[in-house]
């Protein structure tokens, strides 16, 4: 995902810094992976006018930041926490969820 200010697109179209991004984005031969900010840093050289004498294009301000999104695996549980949860099961203690991502504990 890119997030940018209009410096960057009044430069380029959004297909065009889609482009320039993926073909930098890639591991290399010896599968080494570019650090995001060199990335930005050469899009934001990339879009810079060599000087002002122009119409203004690469001429204002320029903000980026690229994201990148990743499969998020859940962490396996310990075998304490399978413990404690077995625990509350068999005291006949339920765990109720109260609206503000905290929770509280009730007895029958």
């Amino acid at each position: 995902m890119v997030i940018a200010c209009d410096g960057i697109w009044n430069v380029l179209s959004s297909q065009e810094v889609v482009d320039f991004i993926n073909e930098r984005i890639k591991p290399d031969q010896n599968d080494k992976v570019r650090a995001l900010s060199s990335i930005v840093e050469e899009l934001l050289d990339h879009c810079l006018a060599p000087n002002t004498s122009g119409d203004g294009t690469g001429c204002d301000n320029m903000t980026c930041i690229i994201v990148s999104l990743r499969p998020h695996s859940a962490p396996a549980q310990s075998d304490d926490t399978k413990k404690r949860k077995h625990e509350e099961e068999s005291e006949g203690t339920e765990v109720e969820e109260n609206g503000n991502d905290s929770k509280k504990t009730k007895s029958d």
